[in-house]
């Protein structure tokens, strides 16, 4: 401040008002000054973050989109899968076999000492009529092992039942596997 000085005292006053004018505008100027390079020094971080989240956006929607396509191709298989299943499965005019039926028929034969693990069922060579099942189990004796044998021989729906000696070989928990020739499809229904 001034303190002697040779002007009056309103004057003084008034370089005082100024005085105190000036400073708060400079300190308003530096504080503005402030905010807005703290303004600026954001933007940097901004646009950092901004550019991935746009790009992770944009993978997200082209994932869902691929998603959406690749699950509509994979339907489309397993539809086809499953028509090729129901067509062998279910019986027509044209000679194919039920193959249900054919399964149904041979565990009607099945006592509770033998335990089937897998069917497999194939068409004999050279032939449309008739079919190959592959049974493949574990029976806890030798005895309910040869009459599950003997009841399929006297089912007139199978021409051929085919049980390896060697299987016979144990007496107890004996792992099979039977070979069985189903005739005509007509023939072939479920008890």
């Amino acid at each position: 401040m001034i303190h002697h000085t040779l002007l009056p005292e309103d004057e003084i006053k008034s370089l005082r008002r100024e005085y105190r004018i000036r400073l708060i505008i400079i300190s308003l100027f530096f504080i503005s000054l402030a905010i807005f390079i703290g303004i600026l020094s954001l933007f940097p971080a901004y646009m950092a973050a901004y550019s991935p989240e746009t790009w992770e956006f944009a993978k997200t929607e082209e994932v869902q989109i691929n998603k959406q396509v690749v699950s509509t191709a994979d339907m489309r298989k397993e539809l086809a899968v499953s028509q090729q299943m129901i067509q062998k499965i279910s019986a027509s005019e044209n000679g194919n076999i039920d193959y249900s039926g054919l399964i149904q028929n041979i565990l009607s034969y099945r006592s509770e000492q033998i335990f089937i693990n897998s069917m497999e069922i194939s068409r004999s060579a050279g032939t449309s009529t008739s079919a190959e099942v592959l049974i493949i189990g574990k029976a806890d004796s030798r005895e309910s092992l040869i009459d599950f044998k003997k009841s399929l021989e006297v089912e007139k729906t199978f021409r051929n039942i085919d049980l390896p000696v060697s299987d016979l070989a144990k007496s107890k928990d004996i792992k099979f596997s039977l070979r069985v020739t189903a005739a005509s499809p007509a023939q072939i229904m479920p008890k």
